[in-house]
């Protein structure tokens, strides 16, 4: 099932497990502690323990998964550790991003469950805690701010740091923002599992100034501000190239995916194919073993070091602890 979507627009986002959850660090930090409810196996963990505490869950946890030659628990444990405290170290002295204790012991939890699991690819891409919610901007809306990170993040929405001051940015795209339905405002169009998922909207015209994100998974698109049904096999299809399952965009009308024929992306070939980038025509996914360039080549659903294999969280980088 493919549904079509281009990233045509003038601010995209994507956000990825390990790009979204880890890679954050670089501008994030903390100071102080605030404290929130939660409940999981692992206990709040003091600031100061964060960065070893969550390398040695991770490194134990990935262990199994990594069972390969030369891995070593220690090895990752020290480079994950080491790049960790670097990052943080950063913007440790700011005195506006607070460091929530629970948080933090809530998102080792997911990363452990996840590595436990090793090839649930669907629990890895159900995480809901961030590294943003574990590092934090305390400024609210208003208060002056040496630089966007510094401010209180919004329900819905981003914030930004504009000349000294906390502001709601009514620039960038709402993909946090509400997920909304057919005939109500929005300003962007949403792709994608709950962390895994690409935006695009924001600028187009007749954006709306509410938050608001349109799913494809829900049939619907943001149109000029508001969200409108995706057009069906048949329709004129012009913004961002958006049409309903099994479809694409095709010289502005919805085509069905083709098995066989000719295609210019992956999206315009049917479920179990992909787009060679040779031969531009669908192509069958790849059996696990043979050579690849990317994932979507692959029926496994993963090309590591350009073999194609079952999904899993062990990789030659996730196994080192190098996980930016």
């Amino acid at each position: 099932m493919q549904i079509s979507y281009s990233n045509r627009s003038i601010g995209i986002r994507v956000v990825g497990i390990v790009s979204g959850l880890l890679a954050a660090l670089g501008v994030s930090a903390c100071s102080g502690n605030t404290s929130t409810n939660g409940a999981g196996n692992t206990p709040p963990v003091a600031y100061s323990d964060f960065a070893v505490t969550f390398a040695h869950s991770y490194c134990s946890s990935i262990s199994t998964c990594c069972a390969q030659a030369n891995y070593s628990t220690s090895t990752c444990e020290s480079s994950l550790s080491a790049w960790m405290n670097a990052a943080i170290a950063t913007v440790a002295v700011n005195p506006h991003i607070a460091y929530d204790a629970v948080a933090g012991a809530r998102l080792i939890d997911e990363i452990v469950a996840v590595n436990t699991a090793c090839t649930n690819r669907t629990l890895s891409e159900s995480m809901n805690v961030k590294l943003d919610d574990v590092f934090h901007g305390t400024v609210q809306l208003g208060g002056s701010c040496g630089q966007s990170d510094d401010c209180i993040a919004p329900d819905a929405g981003y914030v930004t740091c504009n000349a000294g001051v906390c502001e709601l940015d009514t620039n960038s795209m709402s993909m946090d923002g509400p997920r909304v339905t057919a005939g109500q405002p929005c300003n962007a169009t949403c792709n994608g599992t709950p962390n895994t998922y690409s935006c695009a909207g924001i600028g187009s015209p007749g954006a709306s100034s509410t938050p608001g994100s349109c799913w494809v998974q829900d049939g619907v698109f943001c149109n000029n501000g508001t969200c409108t049904a995706l057009p069906a096999i048949g329709q004129a299809c012009s913004n961002y190239s958006y049409c309903q399952e099994a479809g694409h965009c095709d010289n502005g009308t919805c085509v069905a995916d083709t098995a066989t024929g000719a295609c210019i992306g992956d999206e315009g070939c049917v479920a179990g194919r992909y787009c060679d980038t040779t031969s531009k025509v669908c192509t069958p996914l790849k059996a696990n073993g043979a050579g690849c360039n990317s994932d979507t080549e692959c029926s496994g659903g993963q090309c590591e070091q350009d073999s194609c294999r079952v999904w899993t969280v062990a990789t030659a980088t996730s196994c080192a602890g190098l996980l930016d």
